[in-house]
């Protein structure tokens, strides 16, 4: 069965941002990849929120992962808020990496807390199975592999790579690029069909000193990661709050077909 890919949520840092962004989303940080009886869910921003309302039948699935690739806020804010995580009726697997010293599950219910919010995370109805990623080398969703390669950001961070078959999707979000880039990242998205990728920052930005460290990339980087690598197709998605819609539409028309600008909504073949 095919499986399809769905861009949630698409902007960095914080949902909301510049109504003249509208057109390329407000969401932060959460994508799919399903098929009839498959949803495999990379990072659980606000973007998640409109997955669990849309009309989707999620009790036709056999298997539901999340996985989440680290915790800066704009990528589990929108947890408390999913709708799945309280039907008592629905399994859930989520892989998340350790987190100085503790479990995926300890660092997630940091999030479920008074005064932030008024419940814990032991009140989410779901059947949850919490699963620490660095557990495992390659974890299988039915006929799915998924494969993990740390970053360099701030904390900890995973990017993800998909395998059916011959087609490959890797979700790459949150990486500080020095100006070579890193030779076994190039390998580990080999070949990919799709790339996501975070373009937070521009050329001019990526290198100004008051954003080192950030662990952020930009726009080139990603376009000469999906050469390097033999890639066919790449989405350049985690836009920064202060983007401006004329800087998107700029490089959206300076780039081949195969270099798609994110847009919160889009959805392809994996």
């Amino acid at each position: 069965m095919k499986y399809k890919v769905k861009l949630w949520g698409v902007m960095g840092s914080c949902p909301g941002g510049k109504k003249e962004l509208l057109e390329y989303g407000s969401n932060t940080s959460s994508v799919t990849i399903m098929n009839n009886n498959t949803l495999v869910i990379f990072d659980c921003g606000s973007g998640i929120v409109g997955l669990g309302h849309s009309d989707i039948d999620f009790t036709k699935f056999k298997k539901i992962v999340i996985f989440i690739t680290h915790y800066h806020y704009d990528h589990i804010i929108g947890m408390p808020f999913f709708s799945l995580f309280y039907n008592p009726n629905l399994n859930i697997s989520i892989y998340a990496p350790r987190f100085q010293g503790l479990n995926s599950k300890d660092v997630l219910s940091m999030l479920f807390k008074e005064p932030f919010l008024p419940m814990n995370i032991n009140q989410l109805k779901a059947n949850i199975e919490y699963n620490n990623i660095e557990d495992y080398d390659t974890v299988k969703v039915n006929d799915l592999e998924i494969d993990k390669f740390r970053t360099d950001h701030p904390g900890i961070n995973y990017a993800y790579r998909v395998k059916k078959d011959n087609h490959i999707f890797s979700y790459i979000t949150d990486l500080e690029h020095s100006k070579e880039i890193d030779e076994s990242l190039i390998e580990f998205v080999r070949n990919s069909t799709n790339i996501y990728y975070d373009s937070n920052f521009t050329d001019e930005e990526k290198y100004l000193p008051r954003y080192e460290g950030w662990g952020h990339s930009s726009h080139s980087k990603g376009i000469k990661l999906m050469f390097d690598s033999n890639s066919k197709n790449i989405y350049l998605g985690h836009h920064g709050l202060h983007r401006k819609l004329k800087e998107l539409i700029e490089v959206d028309e300076a780039t081949p077909e195969n270099v798609i600008i994110a847009k919160e909504g889009m959805e392809f073949d994996l």
